[in-house]
C-alpha cells in the first residue's frame, strides 16, 4: 500500500491534511510531487525513480482513495513537480534531466496526458517544478 500525505487549503490558508491511499496499480517510484486536477478528480505523481507520470483517480466518496492508477505518456528523464493551467487542458512538466519543461494535452474528463513535447523556452537550468496562479 502506497500512501501520499496531501493538504488542501483555499487562498493560500491551510485547511486539512490527510493520506491518499493507493493499493490497487499502484505504480510509484521515487514520487517528487503530487498535483490534482482542477475538478479533483485525478491526481498526478511525478516520479523521479522511474522517469515517468503517474495518473489515478480520486474516488469521489471522500476516502481520499486513489484508484485506476496508470503510467501516462511521455519521453520524461527526471520529474519534477507538475503545473496545470486553470481548465486542466495542459500540463507543464518540468524535466531536471534533460533541461526542458515538457508541455502536455489533457484529455477530459480522462486525465491523460497526451501529445507531451518540449517547449520552445530556452535556458532552463535543472527545472523542477512549476506553479501556475490561477
Amino acid at each position: 500500500m502506497v500512501f501520499l500525505q496531501l493538504c488542501f487549503g483555499l487562498s493560500g490558508f491551510r485547511a486539512s491534511c490527510g493520506s491518499l491511499r493507493c493499493t490497487i496499480g499502484a505504480q510509484f517510484n521515487e514520487p517528487e510531487g503530487v498535483i490534482l486536477s482542477p475538478l479533483g478528480r485525478h491526481a498526478y505523481i511525478s516520479n523521479a525513480g522511474s522517469k515517468s507520470v503517474t495518473l489515478c483517480d480520486v474516488r469521489e466518496d471522500g476516502t481520499g482513495l486513489l484508484e485506476n492508477c496508470a503510467v501516462t505518456a511521455g519521453m520524461f528523464d527526471g520529474t519534477g513537480n507538475i503545473g496545470l493551467n486553470s481548465q486542466g487542458t495542459l500540463a507543464f512538466v518540468p524535466d531536471e534531466v534533460l533541461q526542458q519543461l515538457f508541455v502536455c494535452n489533457v484529455s477530459l474528463p480522462t486525465g491523460r496526458l497526451s501529445g507531451c513535447i518540449p517547449s520552445q523556452g530556452t535556458g532552463f537550468v535543472g527545472p523542477s517544478g512549476v506553479e501556475l496562479h490561477r
